[in-house]
């Protein structure tokens, strides 16, 4: 036997199903029919016992029942406060710093963490005179250990070499120069890091896997001789 229950006062709102149920206790209906569709007291249903089925005994109705929130009343009579249903808002991910910072305001540490590893600055380069045309060869800086394509002396390289350049971000968007895969570059210019990079990838050797890297290919100008190092020339612009 199916018996539909409506909802003929719709004042107050429908109870939800994730919504708590309490152990209210219920007086037993006289009459089936009396009950069946009628709202008694404050809320849809309140007041209302189980129902059965006069031939079989069953319930027709779960032995508890929905009362609107502000019907339920404390101990002590006073309302309790309507619990936040909402779900959490999930935090927005934290972008990488090169994402949401400028190059100017960057730390010291942040600054030079944006260095690839790549190697490619520290290669010995001829300028022409008349076009500005920047030439890159594979003969590298004496202080440039070309296994791990980093500087042997990096504290004192500019005492060591006068020649070597400190980056800062003025002067980035003037050295055009520099290889286009450079973090410093790029960033300058809008773009976002490669995929390869070691802040991008968290692996220091992805440069290398890469074939960015001046590893297994660069030359220590203290094996060429200085009127050599034109025949060392890169033969496409890096």
């Amino acid at each position: 036997m199916l018996v539909s229950v409506g909802w003929p006062d719709r004042s107050g709102p429908i109870p939800r199903a994730d919504q708590n149920l309490s152990d209210y206790r219920v007086k037993p209906p006289d009459d089936i029919h009396a009950v069946i569709g009628e709202r008694v007291g404050n809320g849809p249903l309140a007041g209302m016992a189980p129902l059965k089925c006069r031939a079989t005994g069953r319930s027709l109705l779960p032995t508890r029942v929905y009362h609107e929130p502000g019907d339920q009343k404390n101990k002590n009579g006073s309302t309790p406060v309507k619990a936040n249903r909402t779900h959490p808002s999930h935090p927005a991910a934290v972008q990488p710093f090169w994402k949401t910072m400028a190059l100017e305001q960057m730390s010291r540490d942040q600054w030079e963490s944006l260095c690839d590893g790549c190697g490619r600055c520290c290669l010995h380069k001829f300028q022409d005179g008349k076009t500005g045309k920047v030439t890159y060869t594979w003969v590298s800086c004496y202080l440039l250990d070309v296994r791990v394509c980093r500087c042997t002396d990096y504290g004192n390289r500019t005492t060591l070499v006068p020649a070597c350049l400190v980056l800062t971000p003025q002067q980035i968007p003037h050295l055009r120069w520099l290889p286009k895969t450079c973090a410093y570059r790029r960033l300058s210019e809008g773009k976002d890091l490669d995929d390869w990079h070691p802040l991008v990838s968290g692996d220091s050797e992805s440069v290398h896997r890469a074939e960015i890297s001046v590893r297994d290919r660069a030359i220590s100008e203290v094996r060429i001789h200085p009127e050599d190092v034109e025949f060392y020339a890169v033969g496409y612009r890096i």
